[in-house]
């Protein structure tokens, strides 16, 4: 599931994912995987991407069902893209 969350805080920050990327010492693509939710961080890899971006490397552990894009959003998102 997509971390909407992470993209919030990012985007907030007036940062693209190839810098935060680089600020957390991570290949574009492995941090592309964090972000879409593909992938999901170590507890070290959670603290980079934390520090880089600035907010609290827990969120990637607190079950956040608000926060969570549903299927129906993703299916939606595939047929208007």
């Amino acid at each position: 599931m997509r971390r909407i969350w992470l993209t919030r805080i990012r985007e907030a920050k007036e940062m693209s994912r190839a810098e935060a990327a680089k600020r957390s010492r991570l290949s574009k693509a492995f941090y592309d995987q964090i972000e879409n939710g593909t992938r999901n961080p170590s507890v070290h890899t959670a603290q980079r991407i934390a520090l880089a971006i600035g907010f609290d490397w827990t969120l990637f552990f607190t079950p956040n069902e608000c926060e969570s894009q549903t299927k129906k959003e993703q299916r939606d998102e595939v047929h208007a893209g």
